[in-house]
């Protein structure tokens, strides 16, 4: 172990590669107290003793490499930041790490601006968020959550949640800007129902755009300290009618009928409406996927009582086994990602409801359907 005695946070430096450690050493030592280990045993051994306010951990390392090592961290502590290094530019790995609660990556050779950067950018978190287990973390209604404010605040979680949310309308611009392309085509003037057609074509394309253009803001605002937000009390019927107007588009693409259901509209939610209308989209998108081959049709409708306002979504699909969709129910959705587009849906709408102090419900029958709920508290 190689520890300098420099003033402010403790950083833990582990690489195998004397020449790697010694240039972090250099890069840091001015504005952090920095220790060095050359392997997983001895970092563990100094977190224990030390207790460092971030890691940076080399990927590739003998005898126990990085992901291992990053498993046994987080079997200490889930807020320990924890930054990898990876000198081979594999994306599948740093996803992996990431998946596995790393806070963030960085490839060799990293230059000065990035090490300092990324690691000034964890140590100001003022909440940091390595586990989707949102059971014990404190919300109160309306959205003032303690939490970031996306699901996914670790950079790479949220770049998988916002490339799952930009998919589907990204399809359907293409897909419309080529019908416009095919109106206009060998025409010097369109007939009436032509210009009709392409008229109402370009303003899907303008709301969709819109749309991606939004989606595009709340990722940014990740990295900005005093991003604004759209925090105010909002109608869930118009909630809703912007939600069928997103997504109508695609559910004509997937041929899917889109119903509205029984609408309360006196009902009122108090949060970021564009999350809450993210949320919302997504249960929608899910059961387009979800709907059967045949009568396909998803119904959405909206509840509320004096304590909740719900916003319900139900598909004819085949349903869910009940062992999946016990494992649906779970809160660390995210690790589950990887069993299809649903699966980080689902975990979008159930971290934006927790974060508004409600909850996401699931109710399935075997060639029937399935039905999601967001149970949002009533605004008062």
């Amino acid at each position: 172990m190689n520890s300098q005695t420099a003033t402010g946070p403790c950083l833990l430096i582990v690489d195998d590669d004397d020449s790697v450690r010694e240039g972090f050493r250099w890069i840091l030592q001015d504005q952090y107290r920095v220790i060095e280990a050359s392997g997983v045993d001895e970092a563990l051994s100094i977190i224990d003793r030390e207790h460092p306010d971030l890691v940076t951990l080399d990927i590739r390392m003998p005898e126990k490499n990085g992901l291992e090592g990053l498993r046994l961290i987080r079997e200490r502590s889930e807020d320990l930041p924890v930054v990898m290094i990876t000198g081979f530019g594999s994306v599948d790995t740093a996803c992996e790490a990431l998946r596995l609660g790393a806070s963030d990556y960085l490839e060799k050779p990293c230059d000065r601006s990035q090490l300092l950067t990324t690691i000034r950018k964890q140590l100001e978190k003022p909440q940091r968020f390595h586990s989707p287990d949102l059971s014990a973390t404190k919300v109160t209604p309306g959205g003032e959550s303690q939490l970031d404010r996306d699901p996914t605040s670790l950079l790479g979680k949220a770049s998988l949640a916002f490339a799952h949310d930009l998919a589907n309308p990204l399809q359907v611009l293409h897909i419309l800007a080529s019908s416009c392309s095919g109106l206009m085509e060998g025409e010097a003037e369109l007939p009436p129902a032509d210009f009709e057609l392409l008229r109402d074509t370009l303003k899907r394309v303008e709301l969709l755009a819109s749309w991606c253009s939004n989606l595009a803001h709340q990722w940014r605002s990740l990295v900005e300290v005093d991003a604004p937000s759209d925090v105010g009390e909002y109608r869930g019927e118009e909630i809703i009618e912007q939600a069928l107007d997103l997504v109508r588009p695609y559910a004509e693409i997937k041929k899917v009928v889109l119903l509205k259901g029984d609408i309360v509209s006196s009902a009122k939610v108090h949060g970021d409406v564009h999350h809450i209308l993210r949320a919302v989209v997504n249960l929608i998108t899910n059961a387009i996927h979800a709907s059967s081959t045949q009568g396909r049709q998803v119904c959405v409708s909206l509840d509320a009582d004096s304590s909740n306002v719900t916003f319900r979504v139900s598909d004819n699909g085949t349903g869910i086994p009940a062992a999946r969709l016990s494992d649906f129910t779970q809160h660390n959705l995210f690790d589950r990602a990887d069993r299809g587009p649903s699966c980080l849906g689902l975990f979008i709408a159930d971290w934006i409801v927790r974060n508004h102090g409600g909850k996401l419900q699931l109710f399935s029958q075997l060639g029937i359907g399935t039905t999601a709920e967001l149970i949002f508290p009533a605004s008062c």
